[in-house]
């Protein structure tokens, strides 16, 4: 009992720490660039020495800073990136002095390796080598930060904390974007060549692209719903619960179509999901939470629905004139498919090279993360593409076997596999029209399975000396 309450002690401290880390992005933002880099250096100081008495607080704020791919330090260089420099520091200096690293086993890791280097190899086939090698590191850096929270993150309290980090950076991203107006898009219907008089405003974050921002925010609300689910306390129960509804308003203010399919997969497997708690757990209080999360969802839905099904109707046709102001076209994304599978019968080994696609098709990407692996990088790059996310999956569910026969069904490890299974398999159907091979967020799902794994109660982990 006393070890659980130091542990949401330090849970609450977290929450003070992003508190004052929000304060400080928001006087950070309104202030002008020469001071932001002032602050910035200072900040940068302060997290150094902050790291050396508590060393997970840069990796508890990677997580925070996913959703804010918009605050940037310096431009097109995100926080993460430096945070994730700097953990690898932190993992080479950590090395340097136990000697000892710890290496996540199994055959995903073999096979993101092999991605990485069926990347290089479609360099061969670029017809813009610069453009592909700016995203070839890209890759790389994704591909290390596997590595290094695969190896950072070894038992399931720091997990959970990381998580809850993440999920209150989806929050902020969206309460920051509303207060400074960063990240909106301003859009008006426009149905058989005739524009609506409606004009709405699609909410993308601190990330930016509505869309994407929408597959993030599937992915974070059964996570932030598994950490409701899981507070004891009054205030935490009132917190995460808050979370939950914050990232559901935002993401509905996204307006995304894929995101709409998305979400009703996620409907449907919930409702097989539902004994997520049923062991240990006073069903007649699930029934009321559940029944106060579909209030507020058809509250919040009910304020946008008008506007969220005129975007949905979009989707029955594939006539070019019904299409957003954007441009964004279904018919234009059908083109573009078309496009895609004729150029891999013609490059079907190496394809053209990682971001090549612009050079045969004016759309720029193909608007579909499998075709665009299959086009970019050929079968040498689209195979260990689908297999590592069918490895992913596969040790979700590896992960709720495994507790299941324990008759653990309560346990963290077992309830976090079942939430991040929802969100990833939604996520999967939202890739279908997005682009999001080289996204953090696809990898950090990646790599939260192998943690996930890893951190179960047979660790699977390989200590190596060097």
């Amino acid at each position: 009992m006393k070890a659980y309450t130091s542990y949401y002690k330090s849970i609450n401290l977290s929450i003070i720490i992003v508190c004052l880390v929000l304060a400080i992005i928001l006087g950070i933002w309104l202030t002008g660039n020469s001071i932001k880099q002032i602050i910035f250096v200072i900040l940068a100081v302060v997290g150094i020495g902050a790291s050396i008495y508590r060393p997970k607080i840069p990796m508890f704020l990677f997580f925070l800073f996913i959703p804010l791919e918009l605050f940037t330090l310096l431009p097109s260089q995100t926080l993460t990136k430096f945070i994730g420099l700097y953990l690898s520091f932190l993992l080479f200096l950590e090395l340097s002095i136990t000697k000892r690293i710890w290496l996540p086993r199994g055959g995903k890791s073999i096979w993101i390796l092999i991605y990485g280097l069926a990347a290089i190899l479609s360099l061969l086939a670029s017809r813009d080598l610069s453009r592909s090698l700016t995203y070839l590191i890209t890759l790389w850096l994704l591909i290390g930060m596997f590595f290094i929270l695969s190896i950072t993150i070894r038992d399931i309290k720091t997990l959970h904390t990381g998580i809850l980090f993440l999920l209150i950076g989806g929050f902020l991203s969206i309460v920051i974007s509303s207060i400074t107006g960063q990240g909106w898009q301003a859009q008006a219907l426009i149905v058989k060549g005739v524009r609506s008089v409606q004009t709405f405003t699609r909410q993308g974050g601190l990330w930016g692209d509505p869309n994407e921002f929408a597959s993030i925010l599937l992915v974070l609300m059964p996570l932030s719903l598994l950490q409701f689910f899981r507070s004891k306390s009054f205030f935490m129960k009132v917190f995460t619960f808050g979370l939950f509804a914050c990232l559901l308003f935002g993401f509905f203010r996204t307006y995304s179509r894929g995101g709409f399919l998305g979400f009703a997969v996620l409907l449907v497997l919930s409702i097989f999901k539902f004994d997520l708690l049923k062991r240990g757990t006073n069903k007649t209080k699930i029934v009321i939470y559940v029944v106060l999360v579909a209030i507020v969802a058809i509250v919040i839905f009910s304020t946008i629905s008008q506007t969220f099904i005129a975007r949905i109707e979009t989707l029955k046709s594939l006539d070019s004139s019904v299409h957003s102001q954007r441009g964004e076209a279904i018919y234009a994304r059908y083109q573009a498919y078309k496009s895609a599978l004729v150029l891999f019968s013609e490059h079907p080994i190496l394809g053209v090279g990682i971001r090549n696609f612009y050079l045969y098709n004016p759309v720029g990407v193909v608007h579909n993360t499998y075709l665009e692996v299959l086009t970019c990088t050929g079968l040498i790059g689209f195979i260990p593409f689908v297999t590592i996310l069918y490895l992913t999956w596969k040790e979700l569910r590896g992960v709720q076997n495994s507790w299941r026969l324990r008759d653990r069904e309560n346990s963290l490890n077992y309830q976090y596999a079942v939430a991040l299974e929802l969100g990833f398999i939604a996520y999967l159907v939202t890739i279908v029209f997005l682009t999001l091979d080289l996204a953090k967020m696809t990898w950090l799902l990646i790599t939260l399975s192998s943690i996930l794994r890893s951190t179960s109660a047979n660790p699977g982990l390989v200590q190596i000396k060097t």
